[in-house]
């Protein structure tokens, strides 16, 4: 589907690019608007667990995931993953996704799943096993200390995982504590775990690393 205006700045998107790339593109953004989303896919080690970075987490890339999450404009979803969506489907393929979850009280708010929506279009199993006991944000993070995340989630322990590699999936690794209490509810159930989120700050990230990381073990990422 070829879009005709930007999803973020509502200017048509042959405006700011070339005749060709209009042809041929179906992206959401227009160039300005996508050249401003600092791409990085890079290796950030937490512990024991590699976490894919495919973006800075720069003030445009906070206003384009706040416009998502807080405004709801669901609309945005597909924008996230759109230059990236072959590699990972090729670099995932055969593995299943966990997101990390929100609490209830916020996936009622959106009306969407924020992290499922932005990566269903791997087409890959979701499997939802991880829950907040409690509403858990930056805000309470900073208030609490990052430990608290390790007492208010839970794993479901009637969901059966599949004997496959499990990617841990969220929009934005901040601490890393999030996927850090994830990570240590599931090593016992899966020796085959990695995550993959859409930003962090790039000084945390190594490029230099990544391709450390996919000739020791991933072959078929391309």
């Amino acid at each position: 589907m070829r879009h005709e205006f930007c999803l973020l700045c509502q200017k048509p998107i042959f405006e700011s690019t070339s005749l060709w790339n209009y042809l041929v593109s179906c992206d959401m953004l227009c160039e300005r608007c996508r050249s401003s989303l600092k791409k990085i896919d890079g290796i950030r080690m937490l512990t024991n667990l590699p976490v894919r970075v495919l973006y800075d987490y720069n003030t445009d890339f906070q206003k384009c995931i706040i416009q998502y999450k807080e405004c709801y404009d669901e609309a945005l979803a597909s924008m996230f993953l759109y230059d990236f969506k072959s590699k990972l489907k090729r670099k995932y393929k055969n593995a299943v996704l966990i997101p990390m979850p929100s609490s209830i009280e916020k996936k009622k708010e959106r009306g969407f799943d924020h992290v499922e929506k932005m990566f269903e279009c791997l087409d890959l199993p979701i499997i939802h096993c991880l829950c907040k006991t409690e509403n858990y944000d930056q805000k309470m993070q900073n208030k609490l200390g990052r430990s608290h995340i390790h007492d208010i989630m839970r794993l479901n322990e009637n969901i059966i995982l599949p004997d496959k590699k499990i990617i841990l999936i969220d929009d934005i690794c901040t601490s890393g504590s999030t996927l850090v209490a994830a990570y240590e509810l599931l090593k016992e159930k899966s020796k085959n775990i990695e995550a993959c989120v859409l930003a962090s700050r790039a000084e945390t990230v190594g490029k230099k690393r990544r391709k450390k990381f996919e000739k020791q073990n991933l072959r078929n990422y391309t």
